[in-house]
């Protein structure tokens, strides 16, 4: 699913704006996916405990939302910010 939701993700986005340059909160929401990516990598190499499981599935929890709810939701936000100036 990790890397098949990898095809999906361009579909979502319903910005005009193409690049992230002028979009902030885009920008916001790159860098707590990459923060994700590394935590991810981080608790995979961790031994198999109580506090590394639970943090592991909040993780990949929010990794598919930062590929499929939040793009989804941030273009809106910026396409209504467009729209108001």
């Amino acid at each position: 699913m990790s890397l098949a939701i990898l095809v999906v993700v361009p579909l979502l986005d319903k910005s005009g704006v193409r690049g992230i340059s002028y979009r902030p909160f885009s920008k916001i929401a790159f860098t707590v996916f990459i923060s994700n990516i590394i935590l991810l990598t981080w608790l995979g190499a961790k031994p198999v405990s109580e506090p590394f499981i639970t943090l592991s599935r909040v993780s990949g929890a929010a990794y598919f939302l930062c590929l499929t709810l939040i793009p989804l939701g941030l273009s809106l936000i910026e396409l209504r910010i467009v729209a108001h100036r």
